[in-house]
């Protein structure tokens, strides 16, 4: 496959999926078998597409925006941002309210105009320290660890 055949299938994703929150696109671009990795879990088509959902709802206002594509052969490659303000329960966190900011690069590999693997990496940690989950590494610095 191309650039030209599997980046809009990438943009898809993001463009209707995320930001448009139309699930049933992810349903009609990921393939059944899809082997998923986000923040080091590994996933099934089932598990990502819960994962998704329960962002979504988390994230009323959660937008991604791509600010570069990478795309070679059978992969696509985007660096983006993620915003949002929690107003639901995300990683076992109740809603707080909070603003959040983070970065990340995701890899989709694309068979026949599907998703059929997909990485990736974000700063977990850092949306977590946001939502006041964790404490800021300043503060584990001033904590005993004994």
């Amino acid at each position: 496959m191309s650039a030209m055949d599997t980046k809009p299938v990438a943009a898809r994703f993001y463009e209707e999926v995320i930001n448009g929150r139309k699930l049933e696109v992810f349903d009609e671009i990921v393939d059944v078998g899809l082997k998923a990795q986000t923040a080091g879990m590994q996933q099934d088509r089932r598990e990502w597409r819960s994962m998704l959902a329960g962002v979504l709802d988390a994230f009323r206002d959660y937008h991604q925006v791509v600010h570069d594509w990478v795309a070679d052969g059978d992969k696509v490659v985007a660096r983006w941002t993620i915003e949002g303000t929690q107003t639901g329960v995300y990683a076992g966190v109740p809603a707080t309210g909070r603003k959040v900011k983070a970065s990340g690069i995701e890899v989709f590999r694309i068979n026949n105009g599907k998703i059929v693997e997909q990485w990736c990496d974000l700063d977990f940690f850092g949306v977590l320290r946001q939502l006041g989950a964790v404490p800021a590494l300043d503060e584990l610095g001033k904590r005993s660890f004994r």
